[in-house]
């Protein structure tokens, strides 16, 4: 693996790990409107 490939690589699990957590966040939120109108 070529230092470039290792670099995009690495970003590339960066965002998607920031995109995951986003997306668990947003999870959270709507899980909680849901268990506050029940």
């Amino acid at each position: 693996m070529s230092i470039e490939n290792r670099k995009n690589f690495k970003l590339i699990h960066k965002v998607y790990q920031d995109r995951k957590v986003v997306a668990e966040r947003v999870h959270r939120k709507s899980d909680l409107r849901s268990t506050g109108k029940a």
